[in-house]
């Protein structure tokens, strides 16, 4: 499926040039101190490729270890004829060659959001030949706006796809499963993160290589703040594995980015593992898991600074909506949970909770907010009960006390909470000391 982008070692495309450079890339030190004596030992060195050599010093900051290579992969013909786009191509090319990583983003009417992405990962992947891949399903044309100015003001990294498959109006597991289809053919590794977070992408290129050279098709990540700032590194690779790989990594899994994939793995996740009532609404969550049982493969987990909070995404609210909170993180999320292969059984019930560093959608708080925007009724307390008792440790009671309060009084208990936090910290731990 990816025989046209393999490694260097493996495709042997550059490997008699690189030898025969040894020497050369010493003498000109990749690593000197400036730009500008880069630029200049490199000019001495290929005379004929001044415009390249400024377009990779100075426009992109192309990785040192690369620039040579690239240059010498320059065929004659466009050696004579330079453009922003070919100079582009050719590092792509080798830089692919090394790790071919697509990062797509699915996003709906959130231009705001796109932008902040590009305008802070754009210039830091295009350097290393990464692409992103804005997936959208807008009902308008903002979005595309905005990565189609990227792309003419030089970041041809920046692809703009539109999205015109399924969507019931709750679950994206359609769009995630076509993004794995359409583009597993041109990417040997696939990273699909929400548009709330903006990958980093230089903290894990170096590791996600050094992996992909043995052969691992699939990786979860995080990010240190998520981990107490503690750098983590584990494998799980047997069925002995299976329980402390449901306890340590399944809420993990619920934020859309913490899985980056092979292609030819997207593609047996998809084949053998299929979107039904077991794994509805958390399909890209919940099918590594099912394959692991099957047929236990490698799996490394590490954690590295790499994501960044995108304040582009903050505008908005979504406690309105707790219907769809309480259908998914109350019912769905069990439900995927209690139907997981029998190996998992040990770590089902703590996996049950809802609760993570940054993601706690039932606390008093919440749910106080969800009432405030008039979502939270009595009516959807009565009908998730069940689910709710498991997913959160705020009392049943406070659900329906909170559900019943005019919403102008919600919104003024909320603001009250956010003014004077400490203050409403002890009046709750008051209220819930007996629960």
């Amino acid at each position: 499926m990816f025989s046209q982008l393999r490694t260097l070692e493996e495709s042997g495309i550059y490997k008699n040039m690189i030898i025969d450079t040894v020497d050369l890339e010493s003498s000109i030190a990749l690593n000197t101190a400036n730009q500008e004596q880069l630029y200049c030992t490199l000019c001495k060195k290929f005379a004929w490729a001044k415009d390249y050599i400024y377009y990779y010093v100075y426009v992109v900051y192309a990785v040192r270890d690369s620039i040579v290579p690239i240059l010498m992969s320059i065929c004659e013909e466009d050696q004579q004829t330079f453009t922003y786009k070919k100079g582009y191509e050719y590092l792509k090319k080798y830089e692919s060659s090394r790790l071919s990583l697509a990062v797509i983003i699915p996003t709906y009417n959130r231009p705001k959001a796109i932008r902040q992405i590009l305008t802070y990962a754009a210039v830091l992947y295009r350097r290393m030949g990464i692409d992103i891949i804005i997936y959208d399903s807008s009902n308008n044309e903002d979005t595309r706006k905005i990565t189609e100015e990227m792309y003419n003001n030089g970041y041809y990294n920046v692809i703009y796809k539109k999205y015109t498959g399924l969507y019931d109006g709750f679950s994206l597991d359609h769009k995630i499963i076509s993004a794995y289809q359409e583009f597993s053919d041109s990417y040997e590794y696939i990273w699909i993160c929400r548009d709330g977070l903006i990958p980093i992408v230089d903290e894990i290129v170096e590791k996600i290589r050094y992996y992909a050279h043995k052969h691992v098709q699939c990786f979860i990540i995080d990010t240190k703040s998520r981990t107490e700032n503690v750098e983590i590194e584990k494998e799980y690779a047997s069925q002995e594995d299976c329980v402390a790989l449901l306890a340590e990594q399944a809420t993990r899994l619920q934020t859309l980015g913490m899985l980056i994939v092979s292609s030819d793995f997207a593609q047996r996740l998809i084949d053998e593992v299929p979107l039904d009532e077991k794994t509805y609404s958390l399909w890209q969550m919940a099918a590594p898991f099912h394959l692991f049982v099957k047929e236990p493969y490698r799996i490394i987990f590490f954690t590295k600074n790499v994501f960044a909070f995108n304040n582009g995404a903050s505008e908005g609210h979504s406690w309105s909506k707790a219907e769809k909170a309480l259908e998914q993180w109350a019912y769905r999320w069990n439900k995927v949970i209690s139907n997981m292969p029998s190996e998992y059984d040990e770590a089902k019930e703590q996996c049950r909770m809802v609760y993570t560093v940054d993601f706690h959608p039932f606390t008093f708080n919440n749910i106080m907010e969800m009432r405030g925007w008039e979502g939270l009724t009595l009516k959807l307390v009565k009908k998730y009960k069940t689910y709710l008792v498991q997913a959160t440790n705020t009392p049943l009671w406070c659900f329906y006390v909170i559900s019943c309060l005019p919403p102008i009084i919600a919104r003024g208990c909320n603001g009250f909470i956010k003014r004077y936090y400490k203050y409403a910290k002890y009046i709750r731990k008051f209220l819930l000391r007996k629960t």
